[in-house]
């Protein structure tokens, strides 16, 4: 008996690479976010994590974000992680914490 069925394999899309360089400075009452973008061509969008929680989404290329929806005397920490048009993230970048003052 021979089979029909085909067999095909798929590699799944590696990793991009993560953003580096990510600091955190407060700017008047507002947190403000720079980066190096990822150098991986397959980037669809750029995720911002504050407190270890999904916050904000941004353009892939985009390299600075104000959250200025912080309070006085809190900490927040920030990563983030980009993510190709198939879902596939990246690892965190390295993670930034300021308090507010």
């Amino acid at each position: 008996v021979v089979s029909t069925d085909a067999c095909s394999s798929t590699n799944p899309e590696p990793a991009p690479l993560p953003p580096t360089s990510l600091t955190a400075t407060q700017v008047d009452s507002d947190a403000h976010l720079s980066w190096t973008s990822s150098i991986s061509d397959n980037v669809d969008v750029l995720l911002i994590y504050r407190n270890s929680q999904y916050f904000e989404s941004v353009g892939a290329i985009t390299e600075t974000f104000t959250d200025t929806t912080v309070s006085i005397g809190v900490e927040y920490c920030y990563y983030l992680v980009v993510r190709t048009a198939n879902n596939t993230d990246s690892e965190p970048s390295n993670t930034e914490c300021l308090t507010i003052e």
